[in-house]
């Protein structure tokens, strides 16, 4: 076990990284690269649709929402009365009503 220890560490402490020839046009390429590459890359975002849609879709959904929730206050608010009249209605007694006319029924 210690030997094969021992030859990498030798191995290892001989081991040379080579070094790559060097060009005296390297930076003229990399720079006809960056050129060549496309100026304006599009955002993509979920299902690749574009992020400005994304963000249109987004504030759709909250004004959606919104909007709901201000008509169902809406609504809630115009009929809230007709359904305290309906509830108190069901809660009569009829026969009390015809038997005493002039009494004043309290619930």
């Amino acid at each position: 076990m210690q030997d094969d220890h021992r030859d990498l560490s030798r191995l290892l402490q001989s081991w040379q990284v080579p070094t790559p020839a060097s060009s005296g046009d390297f930076e003229h390429q990399v720079w006809t690269r960056i050129h060549r590459a496309p100026s304006t890359t599009q955002r993509t975002g979920v299902f690749g649709l574009p992020s400005t849609l994304r963000a249109a879709a987004c504030w759709a959904a909250v004004l959606a929402a919104f909007g709901g929730s201000a008509a169902a206050y809406a609504y809630d608010s115009l009929t809230r009365d007709e359904r305290m009249a309906a509830a108190h209605v069901r809660t009569l007694d009829p026969l009390q009503i015809t038997a005493a006319p002039n009494t004043v029924h309290r619930h």
